[in-house]
């Protein structure tokens, strides 16, 4: 019997190779915290959206231009990014 890769037989070598290239489901754990510190008002901004079984986009927008530059950036950013 002819071996492969790291003692494994062929088939058996090849057998993982072909695990390893199908998806697996997209399982994400994630968190979120926000201080507003000595501002009015919450400034930065953050996003998360669910592009496809395989795929998430997330974002985190600083607000140094303010509130509204954040939610713009946020928003062209990802149209832009699903656009491409």
């Amino acid at each position: 019997m002819q071996e492969g890769k790291g003692g494994l037989s062929w088939n058996e070598w090849l057998a993982l190779r072909k695990l390893e290239k199908e998806p697996s489901p997209l399982v994400i754990s994630w968190g979120l915290s926000a201080r507003q510190g000595k501002r009015p008002i919450m400034e930065d901004y953050h996003d998360h959206k669910r592009l496809s079984k395989h795929q998430g986009f997330f974002g985190v927008y600083d607000g140094h231009g303010g509130e509204k530059a954040a939610h713009y950036v946020a928003n062209s950013l990802y149209n832009n990014f699903v656009e491409e």
